[in-house]
Parts: structure tokens; sequence; C-alpha cells
């Protein structure tokens, strides 16, 4: 196992969702989170479709993580981005890959 990969999953997971003052956090918003990462901004109906949840649960997983809760999440033109934080914790985690 390459525990260097490990740990900046663990380091990407503390900075992004658990490490904005977040008590409790699910690996579907962990998910919801890199998803909105990685496309560059998704619809909740898309974030549904890929997590298998219903809309509903996307929205609660939302308010969670949006700007009422731990900010990891934003909405940009009705669609699901990460926060600018995420994205330089992102960058700093990864720098040497």
């Amino acid at each position: 196992m390459n525990e260097l990969a490990l740990q900046r999953v663990i380091d990407l997971l503390e900075a992004t969702v658990v490490g904005v003052g977040k008590p409790e956090y699910s690996c579907k918003q962990f998910l919801m989170t890199l998803l909105a990462v990685q496309t560059g901004g998704i619809t909740q109906r898309e974030l549904a479709q890929r997590l298998g949840i219903t809309e509903s649960g996307v929205s609660r997983s939302y308010k969670s993580l949006g700007p009422e809760g731990s900010g990891c999440l934003k909405k940009e033109g009705g669609k699901v981005v990460a926060d600018d934080h995420v994205i330089e914790s992102l960058k700093e985690i990864f720098k040497d890959w």
C-alpha cells in the first residue's frame, strides 16, 4: 500500500470536509465535494445520480457543506462547485504529484 497516497487522502479529507469546523461528515459528502472538484461544477440532479441518492439528499448534504454549513461548496450558475479553499488545499496536498 502506498502510505503517502493514503496520507494525502486523509489530509484532503481533513482540509476540506472536516477541517472547517464540521463535527461530522459522511462518505457521500466527501464524494460530493470531490465530484464538484473533478467536474468543475455539477448539478444537484447529476450529483444525485452519481451518488445514488435522492435530490433531497443532495440538498441536505449541500446545506451541511455549503456557505451556511462548512463552506466547502457553493453554487455558481446552477451548479455546485468547490469553494476556493478546497481547490487550494488540493493543490497544496498534491503539489509533488
